[in-house]
Formats: structure tokens, sequence, C-alpha cells
């Protein structure tokens, strides 16, 4: 399995700042992702983990990288785009539950196979081969992008979907992408397994985002606030933010570009 270490960031942005909204970095890790995705497209189908603590912009990289342009160009670039995530339920757990999400948002057209039993065992058994036929399908008549978000959170029936999909035909039309926290999976835990048998499959890859530079912090900063900071605010917010997107997007709240008032405000808050 291919590795990929990134250090760039995301940065959610305003209208009118003289950035476009959306990213700011994170170019490679945009290039990575659309790489499968065009791939896909061309009848190779690939994967790829997006791993990374929690905050540094894991799952907007993957939304960024798979969203329709707003000028509408390329419309249809990366045909089906379906997605869900798996959630930290601690006195349950709901089967499939990323896949029942993903699979209510095709088209009804597309007649997506009906996982509402999930909760029994004649549905979770069946459900490798029920979601492989429906994909191997839909991806003859365009291209899919399944995006599985936190499988750090994800239950036995839903590794055991996306391994059997996975090991399946590899000149269809369909890309993988999933986002997890490595830090949450502790010893045991059944994704540690799945992950290396992953390791063994040539279609999949992995991309590691890792935290800001502080260069990336300013620019950050000047996507948030529309102007250029203060080094002195940039030294800060990276100082205190970890240097993760979400935690530096949290800090500047408190802390106003003018370079008078914006440190001093910065460590009373």
């Amino acid at each position: 399995m291919a590795t990929v270490q990134c250090h760039t960031a995301r940065v959610a942005t305003s209208a009118g700042t003289g950035h476009s909204q959306g990213f700011v970095g994170r170019i490679h890790e945009l290039e990575t992702i659309r790489s499968v995705v065009d791939d896909a497209r061309s009848g190779r189908m690939g994967a790829l983990l997006v791993s990374g603590d929690a905050g540094i912009g894991k799952t907007r990289l993957v939304e960024a990288a798979t969203a329709t342009p707003a000028d509408g160009s390329g419309a249809d670039r990366d045909g089906l785009v379906l997605g869900g995530a798996c959630l930290p339920l601690s006195t349950m757990s709901v089967p499939l539950a990323p896949l029942r999400a993903a699979l209510r948002r095709a088209p009804p057209e597309l007649r997506p196979p009906a996982l509402s039993g999930a909760a029994s065992h004649e549905v979770t058994g069946g459900a490798p081969v029920l979601i492989d036929d429906w994909l191997e399908r839909v991806c003859t008549q365009q291209p899919v992008v399944l995006v599985v978000d936190d499988l750090q959170w994800a239950d036995e029936s839903t590794l055991d979907v996306l391994m059997f999909v996975l090991a399946g035909s590899t000149d269809r039309r369909l890309a993988v992408l999933v986002t997890l926290r490595y830090g949450e999976i502790g010893t045991g835990h059944p994704l540690n397994r799945w992950l290396a048998d992953m390791r063994r499959m040539p279609c999949v890859s992995k991309l590691s985002l890792g935290p800001l530079a502080r260069h990336e912090t300013r620019d950050q900063l000047a996507a948030i606030h529309g102007v250029t900071p203060h080094e002195s605010l940039v030294t800060e917010v990276f100082t205190r933010s970890g240097a993760t997107p979400t935690s530096t997007s949290s800090s500047s709240r408190h802390c106003p570009p003018d370079p008078v008032t914006s440190v001093r405000t910065c460590r009373t808050t």
C-alpha cells in the first residue's frame, strides 16, 4: 500500500476576502485524491485511506476534492458521489450505518439495495453481495465515488462490505475514499486486522495528513480575516492551536487581525 505524507491545510473562507471559498493550500492532497477518482473514471478501481488527527481536515479535504465546481464546469466530473459517516455509538451498534446513509443519497432510479432491515442477520450477511452487485451495475453507467468518514468507529459489517468490494473486479469505475483517525485505534480493535489486509491490496493507497506549517497558518488567518495578519498574531495562533486547521480557526475568532490588540486579546481569552 503506497503512502503519501502531507503537511498542508484546508481553510474555510468567506466571500469577498480575496481567496476562493474552500481551501488555502492542500494542492498536493487534492491532486492525490483526484488522481484516484480520475483513475476510477478511466476504469481502474482504487481506494484511498486518508488518515490524521482530529481536526486536521480529513473530511473537508475529501469534500473539496469531490465537489462540483461552482461555475458548473465539469459538473459530472466525478460521476455519482455517495457518502456516509460512521458514528461513535457507545451503548449500541447499527450495522452498515455509513453505507446505509450513502445509499440513501443515491437517485431512486438507480434502485439502490434496501438495507432498512440491516439489524437482522439475513440482511447484514448478504450485504456484501447486495452492495457489490449494485455498485457493479451502476459503475457500468457512470463513475461512482463512495466516501466513508471516520472509519475508526465502523462496525464489522461495514468493514466486511468494504473488504468484499475492494477485493472484487478492479476494472470498474469505482473510487472508495475513507477517512480515519489512527490515534483512536487501540490494541485489539477490529480495524487493525482490516488495515493489515488492505495493505496487501494493490488498489489501496494511503494519504497521511500532518499539521500546518507556519506559513500555512498565516494563509489561513488571512483567508479568515480578509487581511494579512501581523506576524506576532501568526506566532501566537500557531503556538496555541497545535497547528491544526480546526484549532487555528477556533483560536482566530478571539484574535482580531489588528497588530496592536491581536496578541493581547489572544492571550487573555
